[in-house]
């Protein structure tokens, strides 16, 4: 996990979703994908303030997120490997 989204409507200040990466076998940390799907309300305000601690401002080095990230997508500081 590498991020997250925002949720939108009622969910709007909770996570809508986690952005997801993996490292391939250059060790580059790459985009994977998201998921937002299954996600109780509780587990979104308690994923909000979790993240919130490991919040960046960028996603991390060598990581290629997407093209053109969401200017809403919350980065989170992870192990360097």
């Amino acid at each position: 996990m590498v991020g997250r989204v925002p949720g939108g409507g009622v969910q709007r200040n909770m996570v809508g979703a986690l952005v997801l990466g993996a490292y391939d076998d250059d060790a580059v940390l790459r985009y994977v994908g998201a998921v937002g799907t299954g996600f109780t309300m509780a587990v979104r305000r308690q994923l909000k303030d979790k993240l919130a601690l490991l919040e960046r401002r960028t996603s991390q080095p060598g990581q290629s997120p997407r093209s053109r990230p969401r200017p809403s997508t919350g980065w989170c500081a992870g192990p360097n490997r």
